[in-house]
């Protein structure tokens, strides 16, 4: 096990910047960013959340709104603030990272909860201790802030530190100072509450201990504030609630869903920087997750839709749908999906239930493609396969069986629905909802492609760029060439480089014609009114989407004027002569 306590300093530039917006004196980043910096599973962290003593509204007042976005939220007191390029961000940041935020929020005491979520009262606090106690899990419970030190250098104290030595010092003296790093840790409570007594950073204290214990190095020292011993659960890679795990959840539902995000996302982390030594849940708090889980109906579904997005974004989404599912929350969240498990299929193409197949397409998936929404809609691909089965299950007729498939049963349609059903319940957007559900109702397309000839194929993949813009044409090879993974089947070898054919051709198309669209079209509403007698209305756009699906599947021949015109009068013709024949 490895910790970095060295890379705390890469915050010390923020702390200068944020000393040139605030006379706050004392400032303390908390949370994510300390722990992901101690992991090294991050470079430069630009989500920063901090905390300092006081009322929103006078820390608000204090900050100079100069060259920054900030906006402040009345309910828990946050300010936000996104800084704009200036001199000095030149200085300390170089080119500053478009997605810098800081995030303050002073510390508080909540009182009692309602709905499993919100709490009844809060309070203001100067105490980092009992700020602390509020909070989620240990690894997430750590505060840093940092002071200048102006003892000379002593070569005699700069020594590496082993992470067996720094627990071993934690677990005798409740504090540990890393002279080489700089870095003074204390979890010790009547040292905390003694160094920072009426919320200001007692730095004559801190630098006689430093002195006291031989470790007197020149320059900006680094303090972490550990009031709940997560520097051991982050050297152990242990998930553990802070206090009572029962209470934590109790009090925030959300807790739950954060605790299966931020196991899977940390891990993921871990093995991207080359890491191997992975988190597991603390017994204790891995048994009332389990036995909470039913909480997390009660909760709102856009704070769910937030922790999903995050998952989704990330890596490994298949890892956390399997904790969703081991926990019995799967069934609240994608109903669709948990009615899925015990539907087996034929074993000559799937040799596992729906659902098993629909977690080994999201693993493939997952390593072909980056899109959260591609990796949702690969969630309900197969969903209605439930009723489609059963609808097979009474003794079909060929012709009636012909019928089933090319009715609204058929698992891609009837699929597309339910996904529109589920994710909107989970707070997605509209458009989120239509890509996702677009996604399921055109995942069998690519493998009616592959069932034609291959000269025309491209014809084909052309029409259906036409229709769709080139990356949701290229994120459903994609699902395809993932779902025929999924099926852990020999038989479907043969066809994954033809998945990759079909690629090819889709981006040589893209290269060489580009996105064909209406635009594109060598006419429009107008020529098409003039040409064919036509009154402004719902026919002319009719017209075009005719004249567009059939230039698309031959552009050089026949996106003419002349030739499509041709083509839409015969149409117009033949409708006549149906209407004549009608009556």
């Amino acid at each position: 096990m490895t910790i970095q306590l060295q890379n705390l300093h890469r915050l010390d530039k923020h702390f200068e910047y944020l000393k040139s917006l605030t006379s706050h004196e004392t400032l303390f980043f908390v949370g994510g960013s300390i722990r992901d910096l101690l992991l090294g599973v991050v470079d430069e962290p630009t989500d920063l959340d901090i905390t300092t003593a006081g009322e929103p509204s006078a820390i608000f007042d204090s900050i100079t709104k100069k060259d920054i976005s900030i906006f402040k939220t009345d309910k828990f007191g946050t300010i936000t603030l996104i800084p704009k390029p200036t001199p000095i961000t030149a200085k300390l940041f170089g080119e500053m990272p478009g997605d810098l935020k800081y995030e303050l929020t002073p510390l508080r005491l909540e009182g009692g909860y309602e709905d499993f979520r919100h709490p009844w009262e809060i309070q203001r606090t100067p105490e980092l201790i009992l700020d602390s106690n509020r909070r989620d899990f240990t690894i997430n419970c750590l505060y840093y802030t940092s002071f200048s030190f102006s003892k000379k250098l002593n070569p005699g104290t700069q020594t590496s530190v082993s992470v067996t030595e720094l627990t071993k010092n934690l677990v005798k003296d409740w504090f540990f100072i890393d002279a080489e790093a700089r870095i003074l840790i204390l979890q010790n409570h009547e040292l905390i509450e003694e160094f920072f007594s009426d919320w200001k950073l007692n730095t004559k204290k801190l630098s006689a201990l430093i002195e006291k214990n031989g470790a007197t190095s020149e320059g900006t020292w680094g303090v972490v504030v550990d009031p709940h011993l997560g520097i051991q659960d982050i050297v152990d890679r242990t998930l553990r609630a802070v206090w009572k795990p029962d209470k934590r959840f109790q009090e925030d539902a959300l807790r739950i869903i954060r605790a299966l995000r931020l196991v899977n996302i940390l891990n993921d982390k871990l093995f991207q920087y080359g890491q191997h030594n992975f988190f597991d849940f603390e017994t204790p708090t891995w048994r009332s997750l389990k036995k909470n889980y039913y909480l997390v109906q009660f909760l709102a579904k856009e704070r769910i839709k937030d922790e999903l997005v995050k998952v989704f974004k990330g890596n490994n989404p298949f890892g956390f749908i399997a904790l969703l599912d081991e926990t019995n929350i799967l069934k609240y969240l994608f109903p669709q999906l948990h009615a899925t498990k015990g539907v087996h299929q034929p074993v000559r193409y799937h040799p596992f239930d729906v659902f098993a197949h629909t977690l080994l397409v999201l693993y493939h998936l997952q390593q072909l493609n980056t899109n959260y929404l591609v990796k949702l809609g690969t969630l309900y691909h197969d969903v209605w396969k439930t009723d489609q089965y059963y609808v097979y299950t009474i003794g079909l007729q060929e012709e009636e069986a012909r019928h089933i498939h090319g009715s609204w049963l058929n698992h891609s349609n009837s699929g597309s629905d339910m996904a529109q059903k589920d994710f909107s319940a989970l707070w997605f957007s509209n458009k989120e909802v239509e890509e996702i559900s677009w996604y399921v109702k055109m995942h069998m397309k690519p493998g009616e492609i592959l069932d034609a000839k291959p000269e025309n194929r491209p014809k084909k993949i052309r029409k259906m760029l036409s229709e769709n813009w080139f990356d949701r044409v290229n994120n459903l090879f994609d699902i395809c060439k993932a779902d025929r993974l999924g099926q852990f089947n020999t038989l479907q070898a043969p066809s994954l480089h033809q998945v990759d054919e079909l690629k090819e051709i889709l981006t040589d198309l893209f290269d060489r014609e580009g996105q064909f669209d209406l635009k594109a079209l060598d006419i429009n509403g107008n020529d098409l009114m003039t040409s064919l007698k036509l009154k402004p209305g719902p026919i002319v756009k009719e017209l075009l989407d005719l004249a567009l699906q059939r230039v698309s599947s031959d552009i050089a021949a026949r996106n003419q004027k002349k030739t499509i015109v041709e083509y839409l009068k015969n149409i117009m013709k033949t409708r006549k002569k149906e209407e004549k024949s009608k009556k």
